[in-house]
């Protein structure tokens, strides 16, 4: 199989040998991880992307490793068996390993769990999702590095245009279906007639360290609901709450579902949100859907494959900001349930 000889070499600087095969894991649109059986039981084998710095891979270990300490289920990253003098890339955790060809690699343990079936969430995951997030913010609140966190989230109108039309003469050059190039279209039109707010009118918002990529299919559950792993560290970064909180309940398409109650009861037993950072953060969040082109860069420009299976929750965002009242609606649902849940505490 693909990765077999890197596979085997980056098992033997953890002090672990290969015991039946390696299935590569299907979920994640970056990311290469691979299921292993050794000596010593499944490990999850994490290939690191070469666009992320050795820096930023000891921050994200190191946050894992914080977070556990501080009583959140993590699956803690493995450390190797290279001797402590043994040559290693400057600034890499001790685990990760670099092997000859430049890849660098992790183990975590395997942790026995289940994802959540998105479109079909069941109430007591939601009320963990929503639990787990809050307990999240307030947790992570007392990081270090939480006090130095500020709004850092930068964009230009006209550059996301410009995005926008190379992607479009790239889904054109490929034969791309109809469906597709009409969304990127929608995405110019709407952003072409949209007031957009300059990243100044969105300083204020509390911020803190994140977990940076935090939904419904970044957790494992037991078979009693639990969520026993938060998953994914490698986007932990200061930011905004409130914009973790909304893009977390978009991407896990909660935003507008009849449990959102349920959710945002579960997140203010750790966190009150005020109705102001409710409202700003819809707004940034619904602005940031008609600035933001990853997807369509990504995969027609950038050519990764693996992003289609975003399209269909991309367009069916971008048809819900073109409907008349949605946005308004769904802002005014959000913090009138925001302050119920807040109430309730």
């Amino acid at each position: 199989m693909e990765h077999e000889s890197q596979i085997n070499a980056a098992l033997a600087r953890f002090g672990l040998a290969r015991h039946g095969g390696a299935e590569r894991i299907g979920a994640g649109t970056l990311n290469q991880n691979f299921i292993v059986g050794t000596q010593r039981g499944k490990r999850v084998l994490r290939c690191i992307r070469a666009d992320q710095p050795n820096s930023a891979v000891a921050d994200e270990h190191a946050a894992i490793a914080w977070a556990a300490t501080h009583g959140i289920p993590v699956a803690l990253p493995e450390p190797s068996t290279d001797p402590p003098d043994a040559l290693s890339d400057e600034g890499l955790p001790n685990t990760c390993v670099a092997l000859a060809d430049r890849s660098r690699w992790a183990v975590f343990p395997f942790v026995e769990g289940r994802l959540a079936r998105r479109g079909a969430h069941t109430e007591p995951e939601v009320a963990a999702l929503g639990d787990m997030q809050g307990r999240l913010h307030s947790v992570l609140a007392m990081h270090p590095e939480s006090r130095r966190a500020t709004f850092k989230m930068l964009w230009s109108r006209e550059h996301s245009l410009a995005a926008l039309a190379e992607a479009e003469r790239a889904a054109h050059s490929v034969n791309a279906a109809d469906e597709l190039i009409d969304a990127i279209g929608l995405q110019r039109k709407l952003l072409i007639a949209e007031p957009v707010q300059q990243p100044s009118a969105f300083a204020h918002l509390p911020c803190q360290m994140l977990h940076g990529d935090f939904h419904d299919e970044q957790v494992l559950f037991d078979a009693k609901d639990r969520i026993i792993a938060v998953l994914d560290w490698e986007n932990f970064q200061g930011g905004a709450r409130i914009w973790e909180l909304v893009r977390s309940l978009a991407f896990s398409g909660l935003l507008d579902h009849p449990l959102l109650d349920t959710y945002l009861r579960g997140y203010a037993q750790h966190v009150q949100l005020s109705a102001e950072e409710c409202a700003s953060g819809i707004a940034l969040w619904w602005q940031s859907r008609l600035i933001g082109t990853w997807v369509w860069t990504a995969y027609f420009v950038g050519g990764n494959q693996r992003l289609s299976p975003l399209f269909a929750s991309t367009i069916e965002t971008l048809n819900k900001l073109a409907r008349s009242g949605w946005r308004e609606a769904t802002t005014q649902r959000f913090c009138n349930v925001a302050a119920a849940a807040n109430a309730r505490r």
